[in-house]
């Protein structure tokens, strides 16, 4: 089908995929002074991205499932990965992660991971609050006006599981590691950077 405009038909041909950004975001995630945090209402998009299913479809298309993009109960991704791909700074990044925190758009843990050859500590894991989301995308309701309707931080929820033997217990959604010295490298840099 042809609209009628040669660029438009182009352009509508692409498969564009990733963030979607709403528009009232730039109205609703602002600072106290009402200019909108850009760096804030990036990385909620992305982080929502990465919740969005993807479809799982049989050889004649039909859906027949869905599926999510990352393992786990919860996204695993560190400060230095958003300031990596968004060319942000790392202060920037924690900065606008806390601030989604503290406006009750987004949950975020620490916690310990471990494979047979390595443990990491302190391993950033961030899950939207999908009510709050959906109320600054679908009505004129800035973050202050938000309130928290997750279960509050308990100790049970925020300190790592001990295995018998006393390591941490290797959490649900935490990276597979194969122990491969490129993988310990990469980690070992990226928490020392942290």
């Amino acid at each position: 089908m042809k609209s009628g405009c040669k660029v438009a038909d182009r352009i509508g041909e692409l498969d564009i995929v990733g963030n979607i950004v709403p528009h009232l975001w730039y109205k609703n995630i602002t600072f106290s002074s009402g200019k909108a945090h850009f760096v804030a209402i990036t990385l909620l998009a992305d982080i929502v991205y990465w919740y969005r299913p993807t479809l799982i479809r049989d050889d004649s298309r039909m859906i027949t499932g869905a599926r999510t993009k990352f393992k786990g109960d919860m996204l695993q991704k560190s400060y230095q990965a958003f300031a990596d791909t968004y060319g942000f700074t790392k202060r920037q990044v924690k900065d606008a992660i806390d601030f989604l925190v503290d406006h009750h758009l987004l949950i975020r843990e620490f916690r310990t991971i471990s494979s047979s050859s390595i443990i990491l500590s302190n391993v950033m894991y961030v899950q939207p609050v999908a009510e709050n989301v959906k109320r600054v995308m679908e009505e004129r309701c800035n973050v202050s006006e938000l309130t928290s309707i997750c279960p509050p931080v308990t100790p049970e929820r925020t300190s790592p599981s001990i295995s018998k033997d006393g390591h941490p217990r290797q959490e649900v959604g935490a990276l597979e590691m194969d122990g491969g010295d490129v993988y310990r490298e990469y980690f070992k840099e990226s928490f020392r950077k942290e």
